[in-house]
């Protein structure tokens, strides 16, 4: 398991796989939890990626099953997670990277950091 820390923000993220980063989005809205992957989505992505791509992923903060925690800017919810991924990013030190989602919120993700997404950032949704 790994774990980045950012103050109060502690983010439970997994990587698979090498090549050109694809940070994979699980879905499940504001219960979105790397364990969606396998328990619930119609295929794991970073499975079926990472012998393409070097797969990341994380558990958004404060999901109930999730691992990740620390307190939400109540007046910007979904910005407070796009923060958190791309500091994610920044932690791991990737300056680029293509973006898929399992949820259709995923778009305000992928939207919130364009110019490190670039063309890539609305790849398509792997499922509804």
């Amino acid at each position: 398991m790994a774990f980045y820390e950012k103050g109060p923000v502690r983010i439970h993220y997994q990587e698979a796989g090498s090549g050109f980063p694809l940070f994979v989005i699980p879905g499940g809205g504001q219960n979105s939890t790397i364990g969606f992957m396998s328990d619930r989505a119609p295929f794991n992505a970073i499975e079926e990626f990472k012998d393409e791509y070097r797969c990341i992923t994380a558990d958004l903060r404060n999901a109930p099953s999730g691992q990740s925690s620390g307190p939400l800017e109540m007046d910007r919810p979904w910005d407070s997670y796009a923060d958190d991924h791309l500091a994610l990013m920044d932690h791991l030190g990737i300056q680029r990277f293509n973006g898929d989602r399992l949820l259709h919120r995923g778009a305000v993700h992928l939207e919130a950091g364009p110019a490190r997404t670039g063309a890539h950032r609305r790849r398509g949704c792997l499922a509804a």
